[in-house]
């Protein structure tokens, strides 16, 4: 998948989940409908670049997050750090979040690859 195809795909789907609350509403409304089949799309590819090539990763969402929130403008719209932080906990816990088992938009679980105690 190219990257920008898999950003649109990604905001597709941020949108979605947080609807009225999403900070990218008017993106929603350019880039209608998604739903479970895209959801694991999105994941497995980046399952597959996080195989291939962590930090190469880790710099692609850096640049979308930058892009969609951090751009001048962006700035100029209104988003800020704070929108970027939100996407990053949606990207972080939602976008994983198996359908049916409560996770979703608002779900306070660890970040990935944080440490736990038990």
């Amino acid at each position: 998948m190219r990257d920008d195809v898999l950003r649109e795909a990604l905001v597709r789907l941020y949108t979605a989940d947080y609807g009225a609350h999403c900070p990218l509403t008017s993106a929603a409304a350019v880039l209608p409908g998604c739903g479970s089949e895209l959801r694991a799309r999105c994941r497995a590819e980046l399952q597959a670049r996080l195989r291939a090539d962590a930090d190469g990763l880790r710099v692609w969402l850096a640049q979308t997050a930058r892009e969609l929130f951090l751009s001048e403008p962006a700035l100029r719209r209104g988003l800020g750090l704070e929108d970027a932080a939100d996407f990053w906990g949606w990207f972080d816990r939602a976008l994983w979040a198996v359908p049916g088992s409560g996770d979703g938009p608002g779900v306070q679980r660890p970040p990935v690859g944080a440490a736990t105690t038990s």
